[in-house]
């Protein structure tokens, strides 16, 4: 099975870098403000209406070279969550990022379209002064009937393993086919909108079956319609006016503009084991969000919200609110989020969770950034020991940016909580980067490298790769080695894998990975191939 899925991905692989060239396409671009930071996601201010839609791949252009890779995980239509489709390189918050979309921008909907232009007004003694409203260019036309938008994806991902433990080798084989949908539909009869998220799975291993083996995931399905002040949402959706909410199977109704607005839901919350519906765990909510100030100068965002879940399976009952505030000022951004459980166990109120961000830009090639963080998980399927152990984290680091050389180093400081209800040492982790996106022949390293340290272990894992563009499409060699050690023989392991990503048409693309990973107690040969179509 590896040496199949070797030479599949090999053969694929080849076919996929002889593409590279003759398929190159138009490439789109959108300009996208990084709004927020949080761990391995970046939330940007640009959405569906730029063209970008989950499961999208962006490149980010720094100089007219590409600095990095985004994959999107969710998009509304102006704001969407990214991620690092390869190693990552240096953000920050409060950036203006220029981004290679695989589509151009949408056409807003008939009732947000500017009027036609004004004919201009005649010369006078007030020529010279502002136009009582700007002149906007008349739209095309458009074809009348709903408008579809969204990507349908076929991918496969195959995994051979063997360990070794106590003279023991045991071998396994998984193999995954995927198929994905992401639509969005609007100008739908009634001025309906739908957005959905679908992915049918079958799972196979040689081992234990997997139950079930077949699935089909709903990760959003959701009907909206939009008045002049309110907007009514239905279906499963995450509550994009509430960062803590998280997914709602029911119903939101929001009043007031994305600046200024206050709205309730009312619904269950999903089955965590599928994703499927689940009657048995009802809920309702509130919030309210503003945004005021110029976000040239100063901008100050606030989101507050409250829940309540009343389980009918003998759970108890989770009450909880959240507070999320940002202030972003030239340059400067602080964020503050805090959320605090009702406990059942022993009564009263308890920060679960609890962060403070800040970032800084003192100069155009340097950025600074720092983070503490509180965690205090509430487990809503527990009736004893509901609220867990805390769990404390403070980060530094700082970024400098050269004509053709990016440089970054972190520092990451644990600390848990004991039986005693102290806090003690829980190791710490020192980081480092360094992104070159030009070097000989065109090619952009990247070097990635991290420690983590307690008093009884020790790990260290390395990356290094080279990467390559011939128009939109893009190739990828990469190396990772990682040792650990903890009160026992170092584990250490090397895997080698070689990416390429093509345009196989104007709507059609493709992508291949091999990876082959190689230690004394554990191999491994992966393999995985995607294939998806955009409209």
């Amino acid at each position: 099975m590896a040496r199949t899925s070797v030479r599949i991905g090999i053969t694929i692989g080849l076919l996929l870098v002889s593409c590279l060239e003759a398929r190159a396409q138009a490439v789109y671009r959108a300009e996208a403000r990084v709004t927020y930071l949080a761990g391995p996601n970046v939330y940007l201010d640009a959405g569906r209406a730029q063209g970008i839609l989950p499961g999208d791949t962006l490149a980010v252009e720094r100089g007219g070279a590409v600095a990095g890779r985004f994959v999107v995980v969710s998009s509304i239509d102006d704001r969407s969550v990214v991620t690092f489709a390869d190693d990552p390189f240096p953000v920050a918050q409060g950036e203006t990022l220029v981004l290679r979309v695989p589509r151009p921008p949408e056409a807003p909907p008939a009732e947000e379209r500017a009027p036609p232009a004004e004919p201009p007004a005649p010369a006078g003694d007030d020529a010279g002064a502002p136009a009582a409203r700007p002149p906007v260019r008349t739209p095309p036309k458009t074809r009348e009937g709903p408008r579809l938008a969204g990507r349908l994806q076929l991918s496969l991902n195959t995994l051979r393993s063997a360990t070794d433990w106590g003279g023991t080798t045991t071998e396994r084989t998984f193999a995954t086919p995927s198929l994905g949908l992401h639509l969005r539909a609007g100008d739908l009869p009634g001025g309906l909108a739908l957005r959905t998220r679908l992915r049918a799975d079958y799972r196979y291993t040689s081992g234990r079956d997997i139950d079930p083996t077949a699935s089909v995931r709903t990760y959003e399905l959701l009907v909206e319609k939009a008045f002049d002040r309110v907007a009514v949402q239905a279906g499963r959706f995450p509550n994009r006016y509430a960062p803590f909410d998280g997914y709602w199977d029911g119903a939101l109704v929001h009043v007031g503009s994305r600046a200024l607005g206050v709205g309730t839901a009312i619904g269950f919350l999903p089955d965590r084991a599928n994703e499927g519906f689940s009657a048995e765990m009802p809920r309702y909510g509130g919030f309210a969000h503003a945004e005021v100030g110029d976000p040239r100068t100063l901008e100050y965002e606030v989101q507050a919200a409250v829940n309540e879940v009343r389980p009918t399976n003998r759970l108890l009952t989770h009450r909880f609110a959240s507070l999320s505030q940002r202030v972003r000022s030239r340059g400067f951004t602080f964020r503050n989020d805090v959320q605090v459980d009702r406990d059942p166990e022993q009564g009263g109120w308890v920060v679960s969770r609890f962060t403070v961000r800040g970032a800084a830009v003192p100069h155009p090639a340097l950025s600074l950034h720092a983070r503490y963080q509180l965690r205090r998980p509430y487990s809503i399927w527990r009736v004893v020991r509901v609220v867990s152990y805390r769990r404390d984290q403070a980060t530094a680091g700082a970024m400098l940016r050269l004509d053709a050389l990016t440089l970054g180093a972190d520092a990451a400081f644990n600390f848990a909580e004991d039986d005693d209800g102290a806090l003690t040492n829980d190791g710490r982790t020192l980081s480092g980067y360094l992104h070159a996106p030009r070097t000989v022949a065109g090619l952009a390293l990247s070097v990635n490298a991290s420690r983590w340290q307690d008093g009884d272990g020790s790990s260290l894992f390395v990356t290094t790769g080279l990467a390559r563009d011939l128009g939109p499409a893009r190739a990828r060699v990469q190396y990772q080695f990682y040792r650990t050690e903890v009160r026992a023989t170092p584990f250490v392991t090397h895997a080698a894998s070689v990416y390429a990503a093509v345009p196989l048409g104007r709507r059609i693309s493709a992508s291949g990975q091999v990876r082959l990973q190689q230690g004394r107690t554990l191999r491994s040969a992966a393999f995985f191939a995607s294939l998806w179509y955009s409209f």
